[in-house]
């Protein structure tokens, strides 16, 4: 098992089905499926069966784009998140 501390990360499964122990949860998403890991989550992803997979890893501080309304954190924009 495995965290990142500072990024969240975004897998999305083309191919297969993969076996994924995230906190206390445990969950066998396959092809389509996605999984957001928040930022300093244990993590543990492996093949759940016999057959290759092909997953795809995307690490970003993904929390603080949403709650800036999406924007490059470095430029200013109001979010309607804020008071």
């Amino acid at each position: 098992m495995h965290k990142h501390l500072v990024q969240d990360e975004l897998v999305y499964i083309e191919k297969g089905t993969v076996h994924v122990h995230l906190g206390d949860q445990e969950h066998n998403p396959h092809a389509g499926g996605t999984v957001l890991i928040p930022a300093n989550t244990g993590v543990d992803i492996k093949n759940a069966g016999a057959d290759t997979v092909s997953v795809v890893f995307l690490f970003q501080r993904l929390a603080s784009r949403i709650a800036c309304g999406a924007t490059p954190c470095c430029q200013t924009k109001k979010s309607h998140l804020s008071r």
